[in-house]
This record gives structure tokens, sequence and C-alpha cells, in this order.
């Protein structure tokens, strides 16, 4: 008998580099927008969008909806 679990999951992920600033800004936009309890400083949140234009971006998608987001911060 097997006893392992598996769990099937719709998803499909991607993780891309995004390297146009406007569609930086409108993943970074679009996800804190969905996090206000945790991104709900309107200042922080202008820091992040304006910042993330010229970093490095990391964009998770799922079926090519932007999911996640990570880039390097710069002080």
């Amino acid at each position: 008998m097997n006893n392992k679990m598996r769990f099937e999951t719709p998803m499909s992920l991607n993780l891309t580099i995004e390297s146009d600033p406007d569609r930086k800004v409108e993943i970074v936009k679009m996800i804190l927008a969905d996090l206000p309890e945790w991104f709900g400083i309107e200042q922080a949140v202008h820091f992040y969008i304006e910042d993330a234009k010229s970093s490095q971006c990391f964009v998770v998608t799922d079926h090519e909806l932007p999911v996640a987001f990570c880039y390097r911060f710069k002080l």
C-alpha cells in the first residue's frame, strides 16, 4: 500500500527576468495593490514602484498572470 499523498495543482509557474521598465511598474503596482495590509503606506509603495524601474526584476507568472516579483533593493 502506498501511504504517500499526491496533490495535483493546475498552476503553471514560470520565472522570468522582466526588462521593460513600464511592465515592471505595472507588475509591482498590481501585486502591491493586492496586499494593502502589508504595503499600505502610499509613500513606500511609490518608492518600490520607482525603484523597480531601474532594478533587475524577477517575475513569477501563473498562466501568464504575474503572481510575484523580486528585485534587489537599492539603498
